[in-house]
């Protein structure tokens, strides 16, 4: 539970995160180990104390994005559910999206976020690596729709396994990505 910590650190600093919420609705079975994986641990949105916190986010002018479910980036009708859900809570429009796992469909995804009322989704990014995906060092902007993706940079679960949780290691890779971002006037994103 750190959200005081970073809302201070970011005051220090004058940013403002998004932060996105997972609304996963995916059943723990005790006979299926993948189902651990998805559903142990995850926090139920509807809690008081997580409502609390994003009303507290959102009166503190915090932007807040949905961070989709395992299931939902195959499943419109759930990814419709969570967005409500949150946008509920809330009391606001869901702007932004970024998939569990990063669990994207490159071709189709943005299509159906759009249909959804999201403006842009930070999903696309490397699983196994730090770095621009594919090369891309700018939003990905698509006029016609006026839907933007935000590929996404720097994956901190990626870093820690690598790296063994040596954070000398880990901050020597994110400032040579750091480096080559202002190199090349590129958007940086951090999960």
């Amino acid at each position: 539970w750190m959200f005081d910590k970073l809302i201070n650190i970011e005051r220090k600093y004058g940013v403002k995160s998004t932060f996105f919420f997972l609304n996963e609705s995916y059943k723990f079975n005790i006979s299926s180990p993948l189902s651990w994986k998805y559903s142990l641990g995850y926090y139920d949105i509807n809690e008081r104390k997580i409502k609390r916190v994003i009303k507290e986010l959102v009166d503190g002018n915090w932007e807040i994005g949905l961070h989709g479910s395992i299931k939902s980036c195959e499943d419109e009708n759930l990814l419709k559910v969570e967005k409500e859900g949150l946008e509920k809570i809330s009391g606001q429009r869901i702007e932004g999206i970024r998939h569990h796992f990063l669990r994207y469909k490159y071709s189709d995804s943005w299509k159906v976020h759009k249909k959804l009322g999201f403006s842009y989704d930070a999903s696309l990014g490397l699983k196994n690596n730090i770095g621009f995906p594919k090369g891309r060092l700018y939003p990905i902007v698509i006029p016609i729709f006026n839907f933007c993706i935000i590929p996404l940079t720097i994956m901190d679960c990626y870093l820690f396994d690598k790296f063994d949780n040596d954070l000398e290691k880990i901050w020597d890779a994110c400032l040579d990505i750091i480096n080559e971002s202002e190199k090349n006037s590129a958007l940086l994103s951090v999960l």
